[in-house]
């Protein structure tokens, strides 16, 4: 998973969510820390600042973005498959794409091989700032899926 964002060691903002429900999943929300800024910026209509420290504001502008996100995802999903998905509030994280991997897996207690993962870009006129949404199912979760498709 951390080489679809540029790998191990790249810095990266990351959202990251539980999913209460039929499908006990975690979602992470992949930004590099550039375009986690410029979408930021984007939101709040602040100018990018050079500075790669994120004010209170544009934390929260990312947060409500992962919560508008994570609804939008789970709900397409949860129509498809037939089962209630609901995600918690967002945490966001700034490190490397491969920590905050190992962070989630340890909390799953497994090496999870399977990810759902969808690219997500953001338009304007003038920018675009691409993220990547992975929905990492537990053992159980994913075993949910693949009955509800093969219905």
């Amino acid at each position: 998973m951390p080489q679809a964002v540029g790998g191990e060691d790249q810095l990266v903002v990351g959202l990251m969510l539980r999913v209460l429900g039929d499908l006990p999943s975690n979602i992470i929300f992949i930004f590099s820390q550039k375009d986690a800024i410029a979408l930021a910026s984007l939101l709040t209509g602040k100018q990018v600042s050079n500075s790669s420290i994120m004010t209170d504001l544009e934390r929260s502008a990312l947060k409500e973005v992962g919560v508008i996100l994570a609804n939008a995802y789970l709900g397409a999903l949860g129509s498809f498959v037939g089962l209630g998905l609901v995600p918690t509030v967002p945490e966001l994280i700034i490190d490397m794409a491969g920590a905050i991997v190992d962070y989630i897996l340890i909390e799953l207690s497994c090496k999870s091989e399977f990810a759902l993962l969808v690219e997500s870009e953001f338009k304007e006129p003038t920018a675009s700032v691409t993220g990547h949404f992975f929905l990492i199912p537990n053992p159980e979760g994913l075993e949910l899926i693949l009955r509800s498709i093969d219905k």
